[in-house]
């Protein structure tokens, strides 16, 4: 009897220091797995400053999270906040599938720009999925998705669902063709994206970024204040180029009347 109180004691013992070095660590190791898992889904560099969890008041805390650029577009980022309020379903953290209930991004700064062929939020997706094509999930029956790393080791994934994600006082600079590389700043609406992997059960880190990203190209480019802003550079634009077609027929008018006028002037001189 003594024997099984004592490996009892001993097995309660050890789950509780791997359960406080887990709450000791969590913030470094959720930390670590976002940047790692976003980077490897978007092939561009991703920088996070912190994250701090309270698992007790079921929420969680993102400081100066940046998501570059993809090639060939130059700026230094494409989505950028300074801090992201999030509420947990405490009981999901340690299952197969995390559930967040609610992510608030409040001053978040968007860079978009469009090139002849795509949009860099159009190339971050197409990143994405062929990222998403490179690790194909090995056993599709398992619970939990298990994918090929770089270094040919398995490594198992973790599936997410978030239910709600509201986007306020989101600041955009929007790169215009056209322009010579200028770009104009405004605010934009409002955005919320709700039921992302819900429908599937979880999603991967790899289908939650695109899904995110996806979401708030579409949701930008069909805000009334882009669509009134294209389109009245689009009109400029239109008016400068009339004016530079009757510009050069000008030009070429008075190219001829001078043609004309040294014509005269050389028949004059021969008498």
């Amino acid at each position: 009897m003594k024997k099984i109180l004592f490996i009892v004691l001993s097995i309660g013992l050890l789950l509780g220091a791997v359960l406080f070095y887990m709450n000791d660590n969590l913030d470094s190791f959720v930390r670590t797995f976002i940047v790692k898992k976003v980077s490897e889904a978007t092939t561009v560099d991703v920088n996070l400053d912190s994250v701090s969890i309270y698992l007790k008041e079921g929420r969680a805390e993102m400081h100066g999270f940046i998501l570059g650029n993809p090639k060939p577009f130059d700026k230094d980022y494409a989505f950028k906040f300074t801090s992201a309020q999030i509420t947990l379903n405490t009981d999901s953290l340690f299952k197969d599938t995390i559930i967040i209930n609610k992510v608030l991004l409040e001053g978040a700064q968007i860079y978009y720009e469009k090139n002849q062929n795509q949009s860099n939020f159009t190339a971050l997706t197409k990143a994405i999925h062929k990222q998403e094509k490179e690790s194909k999930p090995l056993d599709n029956k398992g619970a939990q998705s298990i994918q090929h790393g770089k270094n040919g080791k398995d490594s198992q994934t973790k599936k997410f669902i978030i239910r709600r994600v509201e986007l306020i006082d989101t600041l955009a600079e929007v790169a215009i063709p056209g322009l010579s590389k200028k770009s104009i700043s405004m605010k934009i609406p409002d955005m919320l994206l709700e039921g992302i992997g819900e429908s599937k059960g979880g999603v991967s880190p790899e289908e939650l970024s695109r899904a995110i990203i996806q979401s708030i190209e579409k949701q930008l480019i069909n805000s009334k204040e882009l669509i009134s802003l294209t389109s009245a550079i689009d009109k400029t634009l239109r008016s400068v180029d009339k004016i530079k077609q009757k510009l050069e027929k000008d030009s070429k008018e008075i190219n001829r009347i001078e043609s004309q006028l040294k014509k005269i002037k050389d028949l004059k001189d021969l008498f």
